[in-house]
């Protein structure tokens, strides 16, 4: 009973938003277009595959590499090897 009146809240609902659109439409098509030109650009980048891989890129590339650690394991190596720094540079 209660699923059945929300079906029909919506219904209603969407309804008045299609009379409304219509007749924003007829009256008002020039603020129509305008809004339509304006809404494009924010609705479109996210359709776009771009956006689809620069996504997957950024959450596979960290932001801030390890540096400590990674200086860490190159000094441990370089010890085990018997290389000094005199020898590197």
């Amino acid at each position: 009973m209660l699923c059945t009146l929300l079906i029909a809240a919506k219904i209603r609902v969407a309804e008045r938003i299609t009379a409304f659109l219509k007749n924003v439409c007829a009256k008002e098509l020039v603020l129509v277009a305008s809004f339509t030109s304006g809404g494009l650009p924010v609705v479109l980048p996210t359709l776009s595959p771009n956006t689809k891989y620069s996504v997957m890129s950024n959450w596979a590339i960290p932001y801030k590499y390890p540096v400590k650690e990674i200086l860490t394991q190159a000094t441990m190596r370089m010890n085990l090897e018997g290389i000094t720094l005199s020898e590197t540079g």
